[in-house]
C-alpha cells in the first residue's frame, strides 16, 4: 500500500514524517477530511475567519491533494 504524508497549515504549518499506509488516493483525501473536521472542533474559536489546509504528499513527497477549509463563527446574539 502506498504511504501517504499530511502536512496541516493551521496557525503553524506541521509537516508529517511518519505519515500513513492507505489504500488510495481516495482513502487519503478522505483521512485529511476527516482531520479537518476534527480541527475545527478542537480549535474552536470566535473569530472573524480561520483558514486550515492539509497538504496530502506521496512517498515521493510531490503534493498530490490539497484540502482546505475556510470557516468562521460568531457569538449568539444576546
Amino acid at each position: 500500500m502506498p504511504r501517504y504524508f499530511f502536512d496541516v497549515e493551521n496557525r503553524h504549518a506541521v509537516r508529517d514524517y511518519v505519515g500513513q499506509e492507505l489504500a488510495s488516493l481516495h482513502a487519503a483525501k478522505a483521512e485529511a477530511d476527516r482531520a479537518l473536521s476534527e480541527a475545527v472542533k478542537d480549535d474552536f474559536s470566535y473569530e472573524a475567519r480561520r483558514d486550515m489546509a492539509i497538504n496530502v504528499r506521496d512517498e515521493a513527497s510531490v503534493v498530490v491533494l490539497r484540502v482546505f477549509l475556510s470557516y468562521s463563527a460568531t457569538p449568539p446574539l444576546s
